[in-house]
């Protein structure tokens, strides 16, 4: 189950040539209804794989309820959670390969480099010390009109456009979410050899 149709369509593609069947579920990950619907829940104990950063578009307290309620005894969640670094978090998300990406899903609703730019905010979520919340937008320099799904829509110079947004957290943090605000066990965590994320594996 992914929010994203291309991942879908890889998963399913190589879990074809290992000659593994499977069901693939076109999800909003962000309704409590796609994590509790029946279809997605086997009957048998399962392993789900989910990013926190970002993923990571997502309120990360809210997400982890949702998840937590639909786990039973015997499943095992697999989450992992980008490290925050003041200045190295930052950098991460404002370098040219990020900028290019965010500007071609713009410029396929017809708003060019030259009517704006990007620009991205760090901010401290306080509903709990240790989670950083790195935000963008589009900001407009000239007036300008959008299409989305045939819908014009018109913009002034100066409005704002909201992008995606993902969060980063300090260590302590990360596991709180899990365990104190989740609900969750710690079965075991793991720091990826650069320090830039933890990955845990929980159990209900």
């Amino acid at each position: 189950m992914d929010s994203s149709q291309g991942l879908l369509e890889l998963a399913a593609a190589k879990a074809e040539d290992n000659d593994i069947e499977t069901t693939c579920i076109k999800a909003d990950i962000s309704s409590p209804c796609t994590w509790c619907t029946p279809p997605t829940r086997p009957i048998r104990p399962a392993s789900s794989c989910s990013p926190a950063t970002p993923s990571a578009r997502l309120d990360p307290l809210a997400e982890i309820r949702y998840v937590a309620q639909c786990m039973k005894p015997g499943d095992r969640l697999i989450i992992d959670g980008e490290i925050f670094h003041a200045e190295q978090t930052m950098e991460r998300n404002t370098r040219p390969a990020v900028r290019n990406f965010i500007w071609a899903v713009l410029e396929s609703v017809g708003i060019q480099q030259a009517n704006g730019e990007i620009r991205f905010n760090q901010k401290h979520d306080e509903r709990h010390e240790g989670l950083h919340l790195i935000t963008r937008y589009f900001r407009a320099e000239t007036d300008l009109s959008a299409t989305v799904v045939s819908q014009h829509i018109e913009l002034q110079r100066g409005e704002r456009i909201g992008l995606n947004f993902q969060y980063a957290y300090s260590p302590d943090a990360f596991r709180w979410l899990l365990t104190e605000h989740g609900g969750l066990d710690l079965v075991r965590v793991h720091l990826s050899p650069d320090g830039r994320f933890l990955t845990a594996v929980c159990k209900k």
